[in-house]
């Protein structure tokens, strides 16, 4: 816990973590589990102190309507979107890029362009095509990115770590907020409603750096399977 703490705080300060070894496969999911028990035990403090500190001061907290858009799909097609896509595009978009290569870049912008071809065709288009799509533009994009700004993106990325995970860290955050019906008085709950996917988005860009891209998608995957369980369970129950 005491090496868990200061990493972070490293994290926090710098935007990078102090050198460290390769792990094993072994070390790296234990890490990565570990880190997970404490992120959701630590989520589940602060959501329950929100909710008590709502309840008793009144406050209507907007209705997740993703939430309940999920749970009316098939059961394949919740794990699909839930387990497997979201934690993958979303770590390619705001985490792949907290460790600079140029491939990690490419892969960053083929994730952005699947997401936009979405949000463009208004989800016309299917998942398949939009991944083939992303593919091909992934080849792209590595081959121009490896010819034309390497040198000069390596060198903005040493002197600015520190911006762009902050960057990630609250762009990922307040992604979460097109989860719920879009209003002027949403506004107001932002922090409250962010919170939880802040603290895990810290807990996620520590494992992406240390362990690597693999392990936070791993972690963000079981961590979305969790609250995709608990969502069923209460969702049965009323």
């Amino acid at each position: 816990m005491r090496y868990l703490i200061s990493d972070l705080l490293c994290l926090l300060n710098s935007g990078r973590l102090r050198a460290t070894r390769r792990f094993s496969v072994n070390q790296s999911i234990r890490g990565t589990l570990y880190a997970f028990v404490v992120s959701y035990i630590l989520n589940i403090m602060l959501v329950s102190i929100v909710w008590a500190v709502t309840n008793y001061f009144n406050i209507l907290i907007p209705e997740n309507i993703t939430i309940r858009g999920v749970l009316d799909k098939s059961t394949l097609d919740m794990i699909l979107t839930v387990v497997i896509i979201a934690p993958i595009l979303e770590e390619f978009i705001f985490r792949i890029n907290l460790r600079h290569s140029i491939l990690n870049l490419s892969l960053f912008l083929a994730a952005i362009t699947y997401l936009l071809t979405g949000v463009i065709s208004d989800y016309v288009i299917s998942i398949w095509i939009r991944l083939i799509m992303s593919f091909f533009l992934w080849i792209i994009y590595y081959e121009l990115f490896v010819e034309l700004f390497d040198r000069n993106i390596q060198t903005s990325w040493n002197r600015y770590s520190l911006i762009f995970f902050y960057v990630s860290l609250f762009s990922f955050g307040f992604s979460h907020i097109f989860n719920y019906q879009l209003s002027c008085k949403l506004l107001i709950y932002l922090p409250i409603i962010t919170l939880p996917q802040t603290i895990s988005g810290i807990t996620l860009a520590y494992i992406r750096i240390k362990y690597g891209i693999l392990y936070s998608i791993l972690l963000h995957s079981t961590s979305n399977a969790f609250s995709l369980l608990l969502g069923i369970i209460l969702v049965n129950k009323t």
